[in-house]
């Protein structure tokens, strides 16, 4: 089963799609699902999809084609494969994908009984356009598996909301030679940011975390900074305080001469019951399989925030690859790995699908 579908990982490695250039991958994607018997087609969001099956019932496992930008070249040995994406997310992508024409070539399930969809989402890493593309359009699922690396034994449950909070500060400036008469605009974002690291220091799921991704300020060797800016990613709790609860704090901390805003909506955090048909079946998948299964939430953010509750309320991730892997330049997915993940995938489908009872029976709107 797995040297034909290593195939389908290479490809899609080969091809650099950090968001807002994912179309050639997205054409790749199409190509292979079609080549392999599947419907393949492209959605007006610039989404993949891949489907197969004509009943009422709807599973839909949603990865995403995009990547962080920074290319790394692709390199394979007899273990595994290493590139961008490898890890987050085209190597869940391309296992789901493998799964679908597993459940399609092994006749497990009756074509007639359910219509399953293998989707390659678009700017998850940015503006997730892909997924709310779904969510505008009312597309529903009776149950989805959001692919994602979760070090293959592990379903996410949950993810932390994300919020990306922008500082401005302003100050007269000055010449250099003379710091103790001037303010500086970046000392302004240096304290501020001493102070939010304090009060956001967490370093697990359940806390707030604050990250420093970008400080801009000074315009010359020798003058005392005018201006400056900084982007703090602040990362909370399904269980914790709101986004306006934190912005409200960090305002009420600012210096003079500072102010703050979003610099896109907040991602409220998401969180499902561990007793929910989709948890379920992926649990037993993964002990079919040979491996000790575990529910987790995870200390990040993916399209899950964004889907569940529009799209499906029987919701989970999960997927191959080191999580902690994920938007370093060491990307790499082993084949044991993604050969285990395709059946994982393959049997929860199958196992869901069993639960609800669904009978061989067509649908009269495919």
């Amino acid at each position: 089963m797995l040297e034909g579908y290593k195939e389908i990982l290479r490809r899609l490695l080969k091809i650099y799609s950090p968001s807002g250039e994912e179309d050639e991958a997205v054409r790749e994607f199409v190509a292979m699902a079609r080549a392999m018997g599947l419907e393949g087609y492209i959605d007006e969001d610039g989404n993949g999809i891949a489907a197969w099956g004509r009943g009422e019932r709807v599973v839909a496992l949603i990865g995403h084609i995009d990547t962080v930008p920074g290319y790394i070249d692709v390199s394979e040995n007899s273990e595994g494969i290493r590139g961008r994406g490898a890890v987050d997310a085209k190597g869940p992508l391309a296992a789901m994908l493998a799964a679908l024409n597993e459940l399609r070539i092994s006749k497990g399930i009756p074509e007639s009984i359910a219509r399953i969809y293998v989707i390659a989402s678009v700017g998850e890493e940015s503006d997730s356009r892909g997924a709310i593309g779904l969510i505008r359009r009312g597309f529903k699922a009776d149950a989805v598996i959001i692919g994602e690396p979760t070090n293959n034994n592990k379903v996410a449950i949950g993810y932390r909301g994300s919020m990306k909070v922008k500082v401005e500060c302003s100050s007269a400036g000055g010449h250099a030679s003379a710091p103790w008469i001037y303010t500086s605009a970046c000392e302004k974002l240096i304290s501020l940011w001493e102070n939010i690291s304090r009060k956001y220091s967490g370093s697990n799921i359940t806390s707030v975390s604050a990250s420093l991704t970008m400080m801009i300020c000074g315009e010359y060797h020798n003058v005392v900074p005018r201006e400056g800016q900084a982007v703090i990613d602040i990362r909370y709790p399904p269980r914790g305080p709101s986004w306006r609860e934190i912005i409200t704090s960090i305002e009420e901390t600012l210096p003079s001469g500072c102010r703050a805003s979003l610099l896109k909506d907040p991602i409220e955090p998401v969180e499902v019951k561990p007793t929910i048909p989709i948890v379920r079946s992926l649990i037993r998948a993964i002990s079919r399989a040979g491996m000790k299964p575990e529910v987790v939430i995870k200390t990040g953010t993916s399209d899950m925030n964004l889907l569940y509750g529009s799209v499906s309320n029987n919701m989970a991730a999960y997927g191959p690859g080191r999580s902690e892997l994920s938007h370093t330049d060491y990307e790499e997915i082993l084949y044991w790995e993604f050969e285990k993940s395709i059946m994982i995938y393959r049997e929860a489908i199958k196992i869901f699908l069993k639960d609800l009872g669904v009978t061989d029976r067509r649908s009269t709107s495919p």
